[in-house]
């Protein structure tokens, strides 16, 4: 089009230069930088199997059939072991 639109009628994108601003080797380096600490964390969340922090130190097994059958403690059944949650925690008594 004649007027430096594209066919849905927007301007293209254009590079500014501002006086005092970082080239776009340094805007790369901060990028790359950014970028390899979102993968660090990524890989930390992908090695212990979830996101965020683990909340108690029951091993999973104890939460399946086999593992309440057999009559293993949880946090849920146990005093110990939901004192013991806590600790691991230091929730103190919200557990």
């Amino acid at each position: 089009m004649s007027d430096g639109k594209d066919a849905q009628g927007r301007k293209p994108a254009v590079a500014v230069a501002v006086a005092g601003g970082s080239s776009p080797e340094a805007d790369t380096a901060k990028a790359e930088a950014g970028n390899a600490r979102v993968e660090a964390q990524v890989n930390v969340e992908e090695e212990q199997g979830f996101r965020g922090e683990k909340v108690d130190p029951t091993p999973n097994e104890a939460y399946t059939v086999a593992g309440v059958t057999s009559g293993q403690p949880t946090p849920e059944t146990d005093k110990d072991a939901a004192r013991d949650a806590r600790e691991a925690r230091d929730l103190g008594g919200r557990l």
